[in-house]
């Protein structure tokens, strides 16, 4: 087990783009443009390429959830219980599917369904073209965990200890009680489900029937989403480390402490690995030994998660700013 620290090696932003409020939501890139929400309600499209502003679409409320994209048009969620469909294009309206609560929760897109979570305690599965709602699953707390697609069944938490599989017509295959709240996302592959938990620990679970294979104890409760790649599955917690663990036995690898809580989740390379903290900072390691590559710095807390494309980093943090970094 290697605990890695480091000196940052100093990175120039590609471009900015401001936004009008602090953003949380993690970008989309589709096709050369970046979509992302911001707690100034709007959700915007940028040229990924310069930063340019395209357009934007104003909600009623906050947005924490990140777009989805699919067949020409983005899928988001707001905190004014409302999922929307906008062309991407245009920007325009297509169709707006309302639930009960609040939507923190990002939207996935398969089986012809776009599925996502509410503070009412539903998992939705919403027609593509429509918005209709095909099926609602009921959990036992708010659902602003985020679902992971599986090649047949659905994975998510749920605010009160609990993780289902729900299969693609809405019926429970199988639970998973943990001790507190699961806000973190699972990560998916062909025999496990990786997920984090409130109650401190990162827990393997078999795919097929929910049964937790191992579990790691972190120093704090983690809410950042697992990443799972190779034979490492990387995850952050509140403790202030990024942890890599072996994806069969959750035996800790490395971990890599940072200097503030971590909640964002991380992007990989084959080299390199991204993620932002509530230092304010964007960091890169590498992804085998967890040494620090660079470390860049914004003047808020970077809660929102990296995505990498077109040779970039894209990344938002709470001083309201958009980031296009260097990998």
């Amino acid at each position: 087990m290697r605990i890695s620290t480091g000196s940052s090696t100093s990175v120039l932003a590609v471009w900015r783009f401001a936004c009008e409020d602090e953003i949380r939501s993690s970008p989309l890139i589709d096709d050369g443009v970046l979509y992302i929400g911001s707690y100034d309600t709007n959700l915007y499209a940028i040229n990924a390429k310069d930063g340019k502003f395209l357009w934007k679409y104003a909600t009623e409320g906050g947005i924490g959830s990140s777009p989805c994209a699919h067949e020409g048009r983005i899928f988001i969620g707001s905190s004014d219980k409302v999922l929307y469909a906008i062309s991407a294009d245009s920007g325009r309206l297509a169709w707006t599917c309302p639930t009960q609560g609040s939507i923190w929760s990002s939207p996935a897109a398969a089986f012809g369904h776009i599925f996502f979570g509410s503070d009412d305690r539903h998992l939705y599965a919403a027609n593509f073209h429509s918005g209709r709602v095909a099926w609602s699953f009921e959990t036992e707390g708010k659902v602003r965990s985020s679902p992971a697609v599986g090649d047949e069944a659905i994975y998510i938490g749920c605010e009160v200890v609990v993780v289902y599989a729900v299969d693609t017509g809405g019926q429970a295959r199988w639970r998973f009680r943990a001790r507190r709240a699961v806000t973190s996302s699972p990560a998916l592959t062909e025999e496990m489900a990786y997920v984090g938990c409130q109650d401190w620990f990162v827990y393997g679970l078999d795919i097929r029937s929910g049964w937790p294979v191992w579990r790691y104890r972190s120093n704090g409760p983690i809410v950042a989403s697992a990443v799972a790649q190779g034979k490492f599955v990387y995850i952050g917690s509140t403790d202030n480390h990024l942890y890599a663990l072996d994806t069969d036995t959750g035996r800790l690898v490395w971990r890599y402490t940072a200097e503030g809580q971590i909640t964002s989740s991380t992007a990989i390379t084959d080299e390199a690995i991204y993620f932002g903290c509530v230092d304010g900072a964007i960091y890169s390691l590498d992804a085998k030994t967890g040494a620090l590559r660079w470390r860049f710095q914004t003047e808020g807390p970077v809660t929102s998660s990296p995505t990498l494309a077109e040779g970039l980093i894209y990344i938002g943090s709470s001083d309201r700013y958009v980031y296009a970094l260097p990998l």
